[in-house]
């Protein structure tokens, strides 16, 4: 039996764990957005300028926002292709609810004409089936919500890294044996003898008492049909969410978090804002019903760091690796101050390779159900994911000092 039959399961338990700690712990982020020089959220255009997050109703102030938000996106539009649609609807994915039949096609049309051709200089920024003809092909033919069409215009994300000092010298990180490969190697023989000659978690110092960790590079959860692509995860290795909702797993009361989390302050497209850092300091939330929900409270923007330690991840690149199905990458623990390099952990991840049933993946190809390393190391799943190992590699390394578990 391979690797990948052997995980599955072992991925299902993981992925409904994630769910679970997700729904009690994770934190809703309202999307902020701007139009005509004026800023609100999604959830109160939604509510066609009424109400924001949960049930409060808009401040009069806000109501004036959102309604010019809501005027501004009614009148801007985009071209393409010899189309125009509304900004609104192309940043809705042409999925506005009453759009006309006739609307859907010219957004359609605009977002396709938009996309840019593929460069195969740079072959594995783009998807396995990237084809924006295809794309358009397949969004006239089909009903708009159908997500198989995205697989024709998947490209991989940038994710930057946001170091407080620019201007520094990167930490020189090891590279490994390049050489593992081998002619006529299988995926998984491959994906074992690379997880033999370099994956591990290698901790060369540790730190006691740390109070605020810095994420230099966040990162966004694979979504829809990205995790069923040979090339746009830049390391699948990283499949679990933490990167991304960070904030939910290594801030709050427990022993194994930090008192205060620090990460870039982004905007909606990715650019970093001014304060640029959010710090999440304190712990606990009044509902509107009149309980404490058990979540981070609201960031709040800085100009200065406070933390002296911090983690960030990269995907690495071994030959033949993605035509067999492999990926590689590190995740690394850094101190701020010295530049020093204090933790490294590489991992390999094996996606599956085989159908199993287009219903599931069309492409053939699944990251999060086929074998990791460092995995469990135990029979007879060895390869199977151990839930929040990320959290826990850190956590080894920069040792919490949470003030909030010792008082309890």
């Amino acid at each position: 039996m391979n690797i990948a039959r052997l995980t599955y399961m072992g991925a299902l338990v993981l992925a409904c764990t994630t769910f679970t700690v997700q729904a009690q712990f994770g934190t809703y982020k309202d999307e902020e957005v701007s139009a005509g020089g004026a800023t609100t959220t999604r959830s109160a255009l939604y509510s066609g300028c009424k109400k924001k997050l949960w049930k409060d109703d808009l401040e009069p102030k806000e109501r004036e926002q959102c309604l010019k938000v809501l005027d501004a996106r009614a009148r801007e539009t985009v071209s393409g292709g010899g189309f125009t649609t509304l900004k609104a609807d192309l940043e809705d994915e042409c999925l506005r609810m009453s759009m006309t039949t006739e609307e859907v096609a010219s957004c359609f049309k605009v977002q396709a004409a938009l996309l840019p051709p593929l460069d195969t200089t740079r072959r594995e920024e783009f998807g396995e089936s990237y084809d924006p003809e295809k794309y358009l092909d397949c969004r006239m033919k089909n009903k708009p919500g159908l997500d198989d069409c995205n697989l024709y215009r998947l490209r991989r994300k940038p994710h930057p890294e946001y170091w407080p000092e620019p201007k520094l010298p990167r930490p020189v990180i090891p590279d490994g044996d390049k050489k593992v490969y081998r002619s006529g190697m299988s995926s998984e023989e491959y994906f074992k003898a690379l997880c033999e000659a370099e994956a591990g978690e290698f901790i060369y110092k540790t730190v006691e008492d740390v109070e605020a960790v810095y994420q230099i590079r966040p990162r966004e959860e694979p979504k829809g049909r990205e995790g069923q692509d040979r090339y746009v995860l830049e390391a699948p290795y990283f499949f679990e969410g933490h990167t991304e909702r960070a904030e939910s797993y290594f801030h709050g009361p427990r022993p194994t978090q930090y008192p205060i989390f620090e990460k870039p302050n982004l905007g909606k497209n990715g650019e970093l804002k001014s304060p640029p850092f959010l710090r999440y300091e304190g712990f606990g939330i009044k509902s509107p019903y009149g309980f404490t929900i058990e979540r981070s409270q609201p960031p709040r923007e800085t100009a200065e760091l406070q933390s002296r330690y911090a983690f960030y991840w990269y995907g690495i690149k071994r030959e033949m690796d993605r035509q067999l199905g492999v990926a590689g990458g590190d995740l690394v623990v850094v101190d701020l101050e010295t530049n020093e390099v204090l933790a490294l952990k590489r991992g390999f991840a094996l996606a599956v390779t085989k159908n199993w049933g287009k219903s599931y993946s069309p492409t053939g190809i699944s990251w999060n159900v086929g074998g990791v390393c460092p995995g469990t190391g135990k029979p007879p799943y060895p390869y199977m994911p151990v839930p929040y190992s990320d959290t826990t590699f850190v956590n080894r390394v920069l040792k919490p000092k949470n003030q909030h578990a010792k008082e309890n």
